[in-house]
């Protein structure tokens, strides 16, 4: 069946793929073939993604756009066109190379080798000593919402009926609730 469909010229469907026969494959068109393998190399080094279709017909797609060279020579015009960034249809833009579009300002991105730490406040390393200095759990500071209020008698008032804890890294108060078996 596949002999039968060789002899006709075109390509041809089997089992799901795309079999294409031509006659006159012959040494001359080889020639031409072996002829575009310069700009293919010239290609591949630049990252341009391309293919070679029958017999002599170049394949270019680039920046979402596809090209079709069919002789070396329009290929290697097309390259230049590419290298220096000008284009004839857009001669008013600014030219833009690929690697041009890579670049980024120095300032953009934090470099990797840097480890982002907390600045040091004078408040901070204040409350990090104090921390560092307590003994126990009720020697550390508390905020100004947890302490107690003192009275113009000089009595000192609860501000709620709950105690505060501050934990010892964070410097956070820790409210624990007391329940009716506590006041009792």
């Amino acid at each position: 069946m596949v002999l039968q469909r060789a002899r006709k010229t075109g390509p041809f469907d089997v089992e799901n793929s795309r079999v294409s026969i031509y006659p006159d494959y012959t040494e001359a068109v080889q020639a031409k073939r072996a002829t575009s393998t310069e700009v293919k190399k010239a290609l591949r080094i630049e990252g341009i993604w391309h293919t070679l279709l029958f017999p002599l017909k170049l394949k270019i797609m680039w920046d979402g756009n596809t090209h079709f060279c069919l002789s070396p020579e329009e290929a290697w015009s097309w390259l230049e066109t590419y290298r220096t960034g000008r284009d004839d249809q857009n001669s008013h833009e600014l030219p833009l190379t690929r690697s041009w579009r890579k670049r980024r300002p120095s300032g953009d991105q934090p470099r990797r080798d840097r480890v982002l730490r907390p600045m040091k406040t004078q408040a901070n390393q204040g409350k990090q000593a104090a921390i560092r200095g307590a003994t126990s759990l009720t020697e550390l500071p508390t905020s100004d919402k947890d302490r107690t209020s003192h009275t113009e008698a000089g009595e000192m008032e609860d501000s709620s009926d709950h105690e505060s804890v501050v934990d010892p890294l964070g410097g956070l108060p820790h409210v624990t609730r007391q329940t009716p078996e506590d006041i009792i």
